[in-house]
């Protein structure tokens, strides 16, 4: 005698649609804002930037202020910000 196999699948679907939902909201808990003056509001405070890097008024994506660079020589106008992350995250 054969089982159905259509509500043995559809109780996994099911557990699976519920364990992506539970998965999903806990990543989306453990996320937050960790990146320091992200859109360069607060001039470079937080950042790391070599001389030839700074922040513009105006010509933002977003907000008032972006960074702009400009390469002279050997310094290639970069920033960078050391951020803790929580693991598995």
């Amino acid at each position: 005698m054969r089982r159905p196999v259509r509500p043995a699948l559809a109780v996994l679907a099911a557990t699976a649609a519920v364990a992506g939902i539970s998965i999903a909201a806990t990543s989306a808990s453990a996320d937050t804002e960790t990146v320091t003056n992200a859109g360069f509001e607060a001039g470079l405070t937080g950042w790391s930037c070599t001389a030839a890097a700074g922040v513009v008024a105006g010509h933002a994506h977003s907000g008032a202020q972006a960074l702009q660079g400009t390469p002279a020589g050997n310094d290639n106008a970069q920033c960078s910000q050391t951020v803790a992350v929580a693991p598995n995250t």
